[in-house]
């Protein structure tokens, strides 16, 4: 994510949207949320805790779009356990996006973010 901190959370948006995950194509995928996305990456809960620098591939569904889920890949920059859910909060970075992608997440980031503006979804 480029960007200080700051600049980031311009672009933030908190939202819980399912995703799916897999660290290794032989492996199952996981099912999950997301606690926080961004145009540049995105937080979820991991039930293991990722090493950092690991590589992900992800299916990201987004709420209300009839668009098919988002092929996402993404670099593990941290994992963090949180002992009040018994879960790990872990930041994925993208990995550059497909330009459909990139627009259909930007667009719906900016679309829920107004709707939340004017008070009708929270």
């Amino acid at each position: 994510m480029n960007g200080s901190p700051d600049n980031r959370a311009d672009y933030r948006l908190g939202e819980a949207l399912l995703v799916s995950y897999w660290v290794h194509d032989d492996a199952p995928p996981e099912i999950t949320e997301t606690y926080d996305i961004a145009p540049g990456g995105i937080a979820l809960l991991t039930h293991i805790q990722l090493a950092r620098g690991t590589h992900v591939h992800m299916q990201l569904e987004l709420r209300g779009d009839a668009h098919p889920p988002l092929q996402i890949t993404g670099v593990v920059r941290w994992s963090q356990n949180d002992p009040a859910i018994a879960r790990y909060r872990t930041g994925i970075e993208f990995e550059p996006l497909a330009e459909d992608s990139a627009g259909l997440l930007t667009c719906y980031i900016d679309a829920v973010r107004r709707i939340r503006d004017l008070g009708i979804y929270t």
